[in-house]
């Protein structure tokens, strides 16, 4: 059983780029509070990250759990050494972006409204690897897409909001995905924490079959997987330059981590289901159905890759 620690630090690095979108709010037009601002919340998210690093690097995972916030079901944080990676990452790269961009939106116009969800992405984009459960994750994960939706029509042409129309129907559909997905989880299991399922000392079942095939199929258009990537050649040459970067970068690895995540929570065996009793039926057919999707999923990659 992995330590763990109760910490503040997921929902500072959380809450420190929402700060710096309402700040630029109140003065989106004077440059020097909307830059310094925005270099405060891209540099804030990542001191909040790296200051997990001692915790992380002895194995201690980090939780929180906020009661009836948002949800009836609370708001919780859990960092293990794969989230804190991919924290670390989006917040490295998007205060990387964020100084490229203030001297790139010098020559755009509406930096104001850029910077307003510049800051809302990343708040959305760093809480997906911190999250502790599914529900907070798909609330972290659709606050990215939609506030990003704003960055790739920021020029307002007319290509611009083609491609921002089809990455935002796409991005509701996915959601709606990960919503049903995540519901049979909980009707299956009880819970929705991004740990080992309880559901599976029975074995698999269809339910959680088809949630698992709902949870690729959302996490897997953000992450521009063929065939659900028509979006990204759309995207990307009509955004700004710092938020094409972040998109490529970071926002599609998201859809990566998501599937990595949710999977290996679904289909991995507990204790129980290893055990002698169980372990020729029940590991026979989990295996089965894992190693048959996971080719699929290899095959998917490699023809995105192309």
């Amino acid at each position: 059983m992995p330590q763990e620690t109760i910490s503040y630090l997921p929902l500072i690095a959380v809450l420190v780029p929402l700060f710096s979108f309402v700040m630029i709010i109140f003065a989106k037009q004077v440059a020097w509070w909307r830059n310094s601002w925005s270099l405060i919340g891209s540099a804030g998210t990542l001191v909040a990250v790296v200051m997990m690093y001692p915790y992380i690097s002895k194995g201690i995972t980090l939780v929180l759990d906020l009661e009836m916030i948002v949800t009836p079901l609370g708001l919780t944080f859990r960092v293990d050494g794969l989230g804190f990676l991919i924290a670390l990452l989006a917040s490295f790269i998007w205060l990387m972006a964020t100084v490229f961009a203030l001297e790139y939106m010098n020559h755009e116009h509406d930096q104001g409204r850029f910077f307003i969800f510049f800051m809302l992405t990343l708040a959305g984009t760093v809480g997906v690897p911190l999250a502790g459960d599914l529900l907070t994750l798909l609330l972290f994960f659709e606050l990215m897409s939609l506030a990003s939706y704003v960055l790739v029509i920021h020029t307002q042409t007319r290509e611009a909001f083609s491609a921002g129309h089809i990455y935002l129907y796409l991005g509701i559909f996915g959601g709606m995905c990960l919503l049903t997905g995540i519901g049979l989880i909980y009707f299956n299991t009880g819970t929705l924490s991004i740990t080992q399922l309880p559901g599976l000392e029975e074995g698999i079942n269809n339910y959680l079959l088809l949630a698992g095939l709902l949870l690729i199929i959302g996490f897997g258009i953000k992450a521009g997987m063929v065939p659900l990537h028509i979006w990204l050649p759309l995207a990307h040459p009509v955004a700004p330059a710092p938020a094409s970067a972040l998109l490529s970068g970071i926002m599609i690895k998201t859809g990566a981590y998501g599937i990595i995540r949710t999977l290996t929570m679904l289909y991995t065996p507990d204790a129980n289901l290893l055990s002698m009793e169980n372990l020729a039926a029940g590991v026979e057919s989990l295996w089965s159905v894992v190693s048959d999707a996971g080719f699929v999923i290899i095959w998917l990659g490699i023809i995105t890759m192309f």
